[in-house]
């Protein structure tokens, strides 16, 4: 069951779970059982017999009683499970409705309902990295302040001499910064990778020449703020053939 998906988000694993808690009942279970329980949770990438196919696989052994007492346990840890996956959905609704009302500017002060939109047409930006980014660097968003914020965000680096005047800096990530905001524009620039071509060809770039993952991901976000800053200067949302035309006039 732990290759169908990830457990700590997927309720039809869990509806599985309910229907199949040993790997023997698991085996009992019928084509038209699964066909029924993916359609519910309109599960697409796999077909029943897929499903069916893993269950039916010899199970590890262990001694006698095991699979029993950990069935149960599972079954008491399912609950917490769904209530707090409604508590997330509650969560993303409440945020969604959020930004519905700055952006018909209901109860948001000056230009904080205009910059919400804005950042919601990036691409990768999201409900939830934007909510961080309006209320971590509201001050860089509301001055317009690219460096500022870089610095905050942990983007720009930091260079330190280790030596004579003949040697190069070393140039290190920035640890003073605001984590949330880092976090949330780190998320950005990982989705915005994967999703948007300029910044997927960016990433490979930077990772074919011998990059990290996260350094990637970082020069990815540099590349991505002054798009930000001249959106919000010009007061445009996000438009692909103007990406250049908004980055130069950000510098």
């Amino acid at each position: 069951m732990r290759e169908l998906g990830a457990w700590h988000e997927e309720p039809w694993l869990w509806a599985l779970f309910d229907a199949a808690p040993t790997p023997e009942q698991a085996k009992k279970l019928y084509t038209l059982q699964l066909q029924r329980l993916l359609k519910e949770h309109r599960i697409r990438r796999y077909k029943p017999e897929d499903v069916l196919a893993r269950l039916q696989q010899t199970p590890l052994p262990v001694a006698a009683g095991v699979p029993d007492a950990m069935a149960t346990q599972i079954a008491m840890l399912l609950p917490i499970l769904r209530t707090a996956h409604e508590q997330r959905r509650a969560c993303d609704r409440g945020l969604k409705a959020f930004f519905a009302k700055l952006e018909k500017g209901e109860n948001s002060p000056e230009k904080a309902h205009h910059d919400a939109a804005l950042l919601l047409s990036l691409p990768g930006m999201g409900v939830h990295n934007g909510a961080v980014m309006l209320t971590e660097a509201d001050a860089a968003l509301q001055h317009r302040d690219y460096q500022a914020l870089r610095r905050l965000a942990g983007v720009a680096p930091v260079s330190k001499r280790t030596g004579g005047r003949a040697k190069r800096p070393l140039v290190q990530q920035r640890q003073a910064c605001n984590r949330r905001l880092r976090e949330a524009i780190y998320h950005w620039a990982r989705v915005a990778s994967s999703c948007e071509p300029r910044s997927k060809q960016h990433y490979a770039t930077l990772r074919a020449a011998g990059h990290s993952h996260g350094r990637a991901i970082r020069g990815v976000a540099d590349r991505l703020l002054p798009v930000l800053m001249a959106m919000l200067r010009a007061g445009q949302h996000y438009d692909d053939t103007k990406r250049q035309v908004l980055t130069t006039i950000a510098a």
